[in-house]
């Protein structure tokens, strides 16, 4: 499975349901986001596929995941640029380097922050959330998956993928 494209696809779908400015499409929007995140969560996976547990393939959470990069390599989630010289001297860093790009990726920081936040949007708030008058803002969930669209954009255009 391609995953970035599985990525691409389900932001895509993400921003048409933020753009109808309706209410009722953050929900679908916010769906979309989480399976963006798991998309590209599992695309990192598959370039460390040689030390990733064949046991942990059965696990979908995008934490738990990225918590197994993680132990295999401390940097799984980390950006990532590549430059390259010819060394004035053997052995020392050239003097002259020229930039490929930068990978960024997503990160354990943002699964985090974001992925069980927008869960907690597709459920109807509970009895206590109601009583208490803290049901679901829309304007928070608007903001934070703008916020989450506009970063996967980012992790999309990186000119420099980590390919498995």
């Amino acid at each position: 499975m391609n995953y970035r494209h599985e990525s691409r696809q389900a932001l895509k779908r993400a921003r048409a349901a933020l753009a109808n400015n309706n209410d009722e499409s953050l929900k679908y929007a916010a769906l979309e986001l989480r399976m963006a995140m798991e998309s590209l969560t599992y695309d990192r996976a598959k370039a460390y596929k040689d030390e990733f547990p064949p046991d942990e393939y059965e696990t979908w959470q995008p934490r738990k995941v990225m918590a197994v990069l993680l132990e295999i390599d401390a940097t799984a989630d980390k950006d990532s640029t590549i430059a390259y010289g010819i060394e004035d001297t053997p052995g020392q860093p050239a003097s002259q380097m020229t930039m490929l790009g930068t990978e960024t990726v997503l990160n354990m920081e943002t699964l985090r922050r974001h992925y069980d936040a927008l869960g907690s949007f597709l459920h109807v708030p509970t009895l206590k959330q109601t009583r208490s008058g803290k049901g679901h803002d829309p304007g928070k969930l608007r903001t934070r998956c703008t916020e989450i669209a506009d970063y996967i954009d980012k992790v999309l255009a990186s000119p420099v993928v980590t390919v498995p």
